[in-house]
């Protein structure tokens, strides 16, 4: 079975700039789990599974903001401008996180970094991963289809 993917569309500055919008629900997604962990999940589980369990739910609300961003475009986007996009909002997630995390959450640098170390547990590697590629594998999942689905539905 041949696969077929719907048309491309040019990804200009109203594109970027709807992506970068789309970007600003992340640290306010990225807050609200971090006071589910702090309410909930630390409540019922001790350890080091509040935080990857966390994590892993921030992974999901990266990845469900992208398909929603690219489901409110309506628009099939060449992979290199979804990694572009990921590469943006990995950037913007590393530098909100290291940059104002410290001076306005008051959290020490040597904490922030100690969650990147999957040997010790941690899955915020995880979530940067996400932030990179949720673009890409949302409209990858969007936009690509079977021939079968294809001509079932056009």
């Amino acid at each position: 079975m041949k696969r077929k993917s719907l048309p491309k569309h040019p990804f200009g500055p109203k594109e970027a700039y709807h992506a970068f919008v789309a970007w600003l629900f992340l640290p306010a997604l990225a807050f609200v789990n971090g006071l589910f962990k702090d309410g909930v999940l630390e409540a019922r589980w001790r350890g080091i599974l509040p935080h990857q369990v966390s994590a892993l739910i921030l992974c999901a609300l990266v990845f469900a903001t992208a398909w929603f961003w690219l489901k409110w475009e309506g628009k099939n986007f060449r992979a290199p401008a979804m990694l572009l996009v990921g590469a943006a909002w990995l950037g913007l997630m590393l530098w909100f996180e290291f940059e104002l995390g410290p001076r306005i959450l008051r959290v020490p640098l040597d904490e922030l970094k100690a969650d990147y170390n999957i040997l010790a547990g941690r899955f915020r590697l995880f979530v940067a991963a996400t932030c990179f590629l949720a673009p890409f594998a949302a409209n990858f999942a969007q936009n690509y289809r079977g021939e079968s689905e294809i001509n079932r539905w056009e």
